[in-house]
């Protein structure tokens, strides 16, 4: 059976690799490819860099390695020292040491020493929504339209030179469209400018389309007038729950300026 610390290592980088893509796609890198497991040959020797992508800016060439530490503590000195060393080895890359639950101060000196960027990312805690607001609830009034009959006015000369037998079966019976003044409409579209001023009456509205056409859905065409609406409107409350900390996938910390950003699921859906 495979260890079950390296597993969850691998699956620390792999979240690493996915935090990064969304912050560099933030930061107009979204066509970089942050990879991880990869290897690189140094002065010395060859090394394996957990979390890895390039790019190049202005004719510059950029390359970031990522060393992530999925421990229950807090990482040591010794370790960034470990990693410096590959850096140095590697040379004209830029350094980032990655870790679930922070770093010793003597890490922390090390790293700034070595001009190494320590950032702790994790899955969100109680504490990171301290003073914020963690869930809204909106109330919202909601009203809608039932239609409760449509009445095609057809351009008079149209109709006398074309038939209309089992038209009016048709139009009702399939997804319209309308075109009038070079624009083309849904009747939902139509449907859904119906004034709602008046709650729960029997309403009617016409809408003008002067020399307008209906289309239907097998490309029959109806020179029409207008169309009228006759519809009531209704009232209804929904409540909607917007669950903030449920929405937020991943926290980022930068150790030395204590920036923190947050990472929403989404974004990392989006990946």
């Amino acid at each position: 059976m495979p260890d079950s610390n390296v597993k969850r290592g691998t699956e620390y980088e792999k979240f690493v690799q996915q935090v990064y893509q969304v912050l560099n796609s933030q930061s107009d890198l979204s066509d970089v490819k942050v990879q991880q497991n990869v290897f690189l040959d140094g002065n010395s020797r060859r090394h394996q860099i957990d979390v890895y992508w390039e790019f190049c800016k202005a004719g510059i060439e950029y390359k970031v390695a990522v060393e992530c530490k999925d421990y229950k503590r807090a990482v040591s000195a010794e370790k960034i020292d470990a990693f410096a060393t590959v850096l140095n080895d590697l040379g004209n890359i830029k350094g980032v040491f990655v870790s679930k639950n922070g770093f010793q101060s003597g890490a922390i000196q090390d790293a700034k020493r070595y001009g190494i960027q320590l950032m702790e990312i994790r899955d969100p805690r109680e504490e990171d929504f301290e003073n914020k607001v963690a869930n809204v609830i909106l109330n919202l009034d909601v009203i809608s339209i039932k239609v409760r009959n449509i009445k095609f006015n057809l351009d008079n000369e149209w109709k006398e030179k074309h038939t209309t037998n089992g038209l009016c079966e048709k139009l009702m019976n399939q997804k319209l469209k309308i075109e009038s003044d070079n624009r083309c409409y849904s009747l939902n579209e139509v449907i859904d400018k119906l004034p709602k001023g008046v709650k729960g009456k029997l309403l009617k509205h016409t809408f003008d389309f002067p020399k307008g056409w209906l289309i239907t859905e097998d490309g029959t065409r109806c020179l029409i007038n207008s169309i009228e609406f006759t519809y009531v409107t209704e009232l209804s409350k929904q409540k909607i729950y917007i669950g903030f900390k449920q929405a937020v996938k991943a926290v980022v910390k930068n150790i030395i300026t204590g920036e923190m950003q947050l990472i929403k699921v989404r974004d990392m859906m989006n990946m």
